[in-house]
């Protein structure tokens, strides 16, 4: 049947019901395949889940000395289809695959190329590379770092947590600015999705998270006001 032969009736479009997706979400859902990758300690300690590793230091852990194959790893990733990859920079064992200023527990402390090697930046290049989108996945429970929870100088667990020595939700809300914010990270320094999700471990209720200030600090660098012309999309922060 040829358009000619069609009769031209002008339907109105139906009013929008309830929400509807944003430009992000409404891709995600498009593209079907994620890949969400996981690289870190417990890649070398036969771990599956966020790991307490006591005094160990970094380079006892993260067992790697300069052959990570970025370019290989976005690319089979590409390959089989993917459009998007959700990096863990940092799980609950509080290690880094990216070099902060806020903390020597990092790749580079564990001396990854000489203390010069940056696995996050070593990925967003390649991912940039084939134009694969990023997410960031960065776990609000931290169970190495001093200033999770509530504690007074002597490092004793408060109740009142006007009586906190160091902010740690400061803390974290640094390290979103810290890759966010720096355009060596991310494809074409962008991320798409920001992953945190509400993981406490035991005793660690005293920890209150402050999602809206970190919201805010994620949009500023990768939403609407940053330019875009979607807002990041955020997964498991809970309400």
């Amino acid at each position: 049947i040829e358009d000619s032969v069609l009769q031209k009736k002008k339907i109105t479009s139906p009013e929008k019901w309830g929400a509807v997706p944003d430009k992000n979400q409404y891709q995600y859902q498009k593209e079907e395949l994620a890949a969400f990758c996981h690289f870190g300690p417990n890649t070398f300690n036969e771990v599956e889940w966020g790991e307490h590793y006591g005094d160990k230091e970094p380079n006892e852990i993260f067992k790697l000395d300069n052959d990570f194959a970025a370019d290989e790893y976005v690319k089979t990733l590409k390959d089989a289809g993917f459009h998007k990859l959700i990096v863990t920079a940092k799980h609950h064992d509080g290690f880094r695959i990216w070099n902060s200023e806020y903390t020597d527990y990092d790749c580079a402390e564990a001396g990854y190329k000489q203390g010069q090697g940056d696995i996050l930046e070593e990925i967003s290049a390649a991912c940039t590379k084939y134009d694969m989108d990023m997410g960031l996945y960065l776990s609000p429970w931290d169970i190495h770092d001093p200033s999770y929870g509530y504690k007074d100088e002597q490092g004793n667990p408060v109740t009142d947590k006007n009586q906190d020595v160091k902010d740690y939700n400061e803390y974290y809300n640094n390290q979103l600015k810290e890759i966010l914010g720096n355009d060596k990270y991310g494809n074409d320094g962008h991320f798409t999705e920001v992953w945190m999700d509400g993981a406490k471990g035991t005793g660690a209720d005293a920890q209150e998270y402050d999602f809206e200030k970190w919201f805010k600090t994620i949009q500023s660098e990768e939403g609407k006001e940053a330019g875009f012309d979607a807002d990041c999309m955020l997964f498991g922060a809970e309400a």
